[in-house]
């Protein structure tokens, strides 16, 4: 009977271990730049810098400037907005499909957490050109 209150004890503590180290909470997202997601993103102020940064000036590569080969214009709102939310959420945030900005961009290739969140509360709101 000891023997069996052993292997139970064992397995039952084996299982708790295991169980406890694998669950892990999720980070959470760094607000801190936009006051806690209360701040009110502009397009022109708070967006447009992150474009310019990471898509739009001519020295990055020919794909979201005015004159691209591509036909992505994301120099101006209206360039933008028929990729809005889905497509650029889907690209540019979702942690499973994002691919942008690409590797072979001469750019930054990482968003930083504080310009993703920004495009984050800017599509929660509304994604206004203001």
């Amino acid at each position: 009977m000891k023997v069996y209150k052993l292997v139970f004890t064992a397995f039952i503590l084996t299982i708790s271990f295991v169980s406890c180290t694998q669950e892990q909470a999720a980070p959470k997202p760094d607000t801190s730049c936009t006051n806690n997601g209360q701040d009110i993103m502009s397009f022109s102020q708070d967006i447009v810098p992150i474009l310019n940064t990471y898509c739009t000036r001519d020295t990055l590569g020919d794909c979201h400037q005015a004159s691209s080969t591509y036909g992505y214009d994301f120099t101006t709102y209206a360039g933008l907005e028929v990729y809005l939310p889905d497509v650029f959420y889907s690209f540019v945030l979702d942690p499973a499909t994002a691919t942008m900005p690409k590797s072979i961009t001469n750019g930054p290739q990482l968003l930083t957490s504080c310009d993703k969140e920004k495009l984050q509360l800017w599509l929660d709101q509304g994604y206004q050109n203001n």
